[in-house]
């Protein structure tokens, strides 16, 4: 049991990536050091479902306001109206 509990934890170990001295990801930039935001009017199509709660709590609770954002949530009546755009 003890053996296993060490392979198990070794092999943990090894799934783990490096970082750089940073922590930053390469190629990944944040946008208060680039300069403005790309699109600040989003407009989100959305199925009244429970898994879209976190889009209406966000927009009711001013989280995409708070990072420069203008979101409008768009209900929509399928999936069909939301891939054809």
């Amino acid at each position: 049991m003890v053996v296993g509990a060490l392979l198990a934890s070794v092999a943990l170990a090894g799934c783990g990536g490096s970082k750089d001295e940073t922590g930053a990801q390469p190629g990944v930039t944040a946008a208060s050091a680039g300069g403005a935001v790309e699109k600040p009017v989003l407009k989100l199509g959305f199925i009244k479902l429970t898994d879209m709660a976190p889009l209406a709590i966000a927009k009711e609770k001013g989280f995409f306001a708070e990072e420069g954002l203008n979101v409008t949530l768009e209900p929509q009546a399928n999936w069909k109206v939301l891939l054809d755009g």
